[in-house]
């Protein structure tokens, strides 16, 4: 048997809401006259149902994992283990609004209660925006929206520059770019630059809006090699946030070395 119950009413919990379920009734009694058969026993009908489900699956957990390197975010979704109402979670939904715009749906990716689902936002312009997800059951129903995550431009390392720079052709430090940007892509969090910089003289040799710079030792201008020595620069560094770019000032001296 199923259960046995001493009320009218027993509610079976926990059903696919795809299967048809089929119950029967054995009523087990008595009557206080002598001479009848005790107990008495008695069967129903049996009736067949298959079971509707109303309830809507609780709002997801998220987290996110920011790769600066290769300009993705990876969302970290699971369902906490401690709710009841997340037997029969069939997907979850992400939304996403890019710095500055509105929540639009992403991308749908299947899911049950026990696992957690990892997806990789990549061919992003920048890693900064922000995320929630919904979890859908096997009927439709739609859990209330999560927390919402955002990823800002200080989930990257902070903009600098190196000091000295040495294009010689070997294949190391040949240009000058910002420090760590083979680990550490600068147009993940970088809108652009507004960079300039001076030989000793303050004449300009060079200037750039992209924020790897990758400036080679040459006078933009005549195309020559500049000399070895000290030149000056000044940097205005234009960070992407979701309320508009935010200015950062550098200036310093970089050392160029043949």
């Amino acid at each position: 048997s199923l259960t046995t119950v001493t009320t009218s009413v027993f509610v079976d919990k926990n059903l696919d809401n795809t299967l048809q379920y089929c119950y029967y009734i054995k009523s087990i009694g008595h009557y206080s006259l002598p001479g009848l058969v005790d107990p008495i026993v008695n069967y129903s009908q049996i009736a067949c149902a298959i079971p509707k489900d109303v309830i809507a699956p609780c709002p997801p957990e998220n987290a996110v994992v920011t790769n600066c390197d290769k300009v993705e975010n990876t969302l970290k979704i699971w369902m906490s283990p401690e709710d009841s109402c997340y037997y029969d979670l069939e997907k979850y939904r992400i939304y996403y609004a890019p710095p500055g715009g509105q929540f639009s749906l992403l991308d749908s990716v299947n899911g049950n209660h026990a696992d957690t689902v990892y997806y990789r936002h990549l061919n992003l312009e920048n890693v900064v925006g922000c995320y929630f997800t919904e979890a859908v059951d096997s009927t439709g129903n739609v859990s209330g929206r999560s927390q919402k995550i955002c990823v800002s431009y200080n989930a990257c390392p902070r903009y600098e520059l190196p000091n000295v720079f040495t294009p010689n052709g070997d294949g190391v430090n040949d240009k000058f770019v910002p420090i760590n940007s083979l680990s550490n892509n600068p147009k993940a969090t970088v809108d652009h630059v507004d960079m300039v910089i001076f030989n000793r003289w303050g004449k300009q040799v060079f200037h750039t809006k992209d924020p790897m710079i990758n400036w080679d030792g040459r006078n933009i201008y005549t195309k020559a090699e500049s000399p070895a020595g000290v030149y000056f620069y000044t940097c205005e560094v234009y960070f992407i946030s979701s309320d508009g770019l935010k200015k950062y000032h550098l200036q310093g001296s970089v050392t160029l070395i043949r």
